[in-house]
């Protein structure tokens, strides 16, 4: 899978969580954390040369260097106004603690009330919020109940600093 680094993502360091109804992208990776909320309709991703279709309420994490790409396959007839949210490293210290930093091995939760949690506490906490302290406190919660759903190898995640030398 032919795929590009995004330095811009790292060396913005901008937390970034938008709504779309058609998020789509090429085969890409960086250190940040990637988290895919989709709610309604059905996408094909891949993530790191294994492909997946996942639909209505299911969540998608992408781990730091996961080589990942995502494409709407279809459209839902309502709804569909999917979250994407792009976690940079520097608000990661306390999920990469709670992980062990670990790997994530199995990047697939499906649980329509748990996606759908994850998009109004977002939705609440991250979009024009100004305060530094609740857009972490959202985001510590945010990842904390994915932690309880994600499933983790004893495969260490890659250095932060892996390549940038």
């Amino acid at each position: 899978m032919q795929s590009y680094y995004e330095k811009n993502r790292e060396d913005n360091q901008s937390l970034e969580y938008k709504r779309s109804t058609n998020h789509s992208y090429p085969p890409h990776f960086h250190l940040n954390l990637e988290i895919f909320l989709l709610d309604r309709g059905e996408y094909e991703i891949t993530v790191n040369d294994n492909k997946y279709t996942v639909t209505d309420g299911d969540i998608v994490v992408f781990d730091s260097y996961d080589i990942h790409s995502y494409e709407r396959k279809s459209v839902p007839k309502a709804g569909g106004n999917d979250g994407l949210l792009v976690i940079p490293y520097r608000y990661l210290t306390r999920f990469n603690g709670w992980r062990k930093n670990f790997r994530i091995t199995t990047p697939i939760i499906r649980n329509e009330r748990l996606c759908a949690e994850l998009l109004a506490l977002a939705d609440k906490y991250l979009i024009g919020e100004t305060d530094e302290r609740v857009k972490e406190s959202a985001l510590d919660l945010l990842l904390a109940r994915l932690l309880e759903s994600l499933q983790f190898s004893e495969s260490k995640t890659k250095d932060e600093g892996m390549l940038r030398h």
